[in-house]
């Protein structure tokens, strides 16, 4: 019995190595978005910094036990365009933007061992292409949540008149600390989203679009 109670310990012990020698492939960055808007009026931008953490999870277990991926902590940035209205840049995708935007560039199938390594060494602001841009909506009214409005990056004078375009949306390795609170103080009734999932009088009851999840992380 002590043999086999001998193995067993030396079999997790050597296990809970395995795992710690996974945690080495463990990353986390902070980047800061930055919105930019041509109107009649100049440019105007907002910003918001997120953290993603990426993990590779159990090395020694297979399938969706296996645990890991991406996970991202912030809320999305807010563009004040004047006259009441807003440009929001959801946080869908965004955990992985810079990730592959350097597997498009450095090569496609490189490691993340390598990929988060140019990533943290990003010394200058990286210029999304106009494919990787993240989804982008604004309110009809700004207090209805369900008046949220898909934007065309390609033509924000649909939404908000002649004089306005999409300038650029860029992402920075930073070491600033997470934004939070901006998109609350824009839409006062995001921390209250059950209150109008619930009341009858509401006229977009359980009907909010999906959209209204990517505006902070939960």
């Amino acid at each position: 019995m002590s043999d086999w109670r001998g193995f067993w310990t030396g079999l997790v012990l050597a296990l809970a190595v395995a795992g710690l020698a996974g945690c080495g492939n463990d990353v986390s960055w902070q980047q800061k978005v930055t919105v930019t808007v041509a109107t009649p009026n100049g440019e105007v931008s907002g910003a918001s910094v997120m953290e993603v953490s990426w993990s590779g999870g159990i090395p020694f277990i297979v399938g969706d036990a296996k645990g890991g991926g991406f996970n991202l902590t912030g809320e999305a940035p807010v563009v004040k365009l004047g006259n009441g209205r807003y440009l929001f840049t959801l946080l869908k995708g965004m955990d992985s933007k810079l990730l592959y935007q350097f597997r498009n560039k450095d090569g496609r199938g490189a490691s993340m061992k390598d990929n988060s390594r140019a990533i943290l060494g990003l010394k200058e602001p990286l210029v999304l292409p106009v494919e990787a841009y993240p989804l982008l909506v604004t309110f009809a009214d700004i207090n209805d949540p369900a008046s949220v409005q898909r934007v065309d990056p390609d033509d924000l004078a649909a939404q908000f008149g002649p004089g306005y375009a999409l300038s650029s949306i860029t992402l920075a390795i930073t070491d600033e600390p997470v934004t939070m609170g901006r998109v609350e103080a824009v839409l006062g009734w995001l921390d209250n989203l059950s209150a109008y999932r619930t009341d009858p009088k509401n006229p977009f009851t359980n009907t909010l679009p999906p959209e209204i999840g990517y505006l902070r992380s939960n």
